[in-house]
C-alpha cells in the first residue's frame, strides 16, 4: 500500500531522495551575503566620528572666520545634523540586530513551503503555532 504526502507525491523508499524534495534544502541567495554585525557597528561608528569632526572644525572655522553675528547658530545647527547622522547610522544597525535577537524568521525563506515541509512530515499530533511574519 502506497500513501500519498500532503504535495501529492508519493513518498520514496530512499530517506536522502525523499529529503531532497523538501523545499527547504533550497539555499539562500549569494547575494544576501550576511556581515558581522559586531564590525558593521564598528565601522559605522569610526566613519560617524570622522564625519562629525570634520562637521565640528567647519563650525569652528566659520565662527572664527564670519564676522556676523548669526555665526552661533552653526554650532547649534551642526548639533542637529550630527544627531541625525547618528541616529540615521544607528537605526538601520538596531533593526538587524533586532531581528536576530528576536529570533525571526530568515529574509530568504518563505514560510508557506516551509509550513508545507512540515506538513509532509508524519506528527504525532497536529501542527501548531506555526507562526507568520
Amino acid at each position: 500500500m502506497v500513501t500519498v504526502t500532503g504535495t501529492g507525491r508519493a513518498p520514496t523508499a530512499d530517506p536522502f531522495s525523499q529529503h531532497a524534495l523538501h523545499n527547504h534544502t533550497v539555499d539562500p541567495p549569494l547575494a544576501s551575503r550576511e556581515a558581522n554585525l559586531g564590525l558593521v557597528g564598528v565601522l559605522v561608528h569610526v566613519l560617524g566620528d570622522a564625519v562629525n569632526n570634520i562637521g565640528v572644525i567647519i563650525v569652528a572655522i566659520i565662527i572664527w572666520k564670519v564676522e556676523s553675528s548669526g555665526k552661533y547658530y552653526a554650532d547649534p545647527a551642526m548639533s542637529l545634523v550630527i544627531s541625525l547622522v547618528i541616529f540615521g547610522s544607528a537605526l538601520p544597525l538596531t533593526l538587524r540586530s533586532g531581528r536576530i535577537l528576536l529570533e525571526s524568521t530568515p529574509l530568504h525563506l518563505d514560510l508557506a513551503k516551509v509550513k508545507e515541509d512540515l506538513v509532509t512530515v508524519s506528527l504525532n499530533g497536529p501542527l501548531h503555532q506555526f507562526a507568520t511574519r
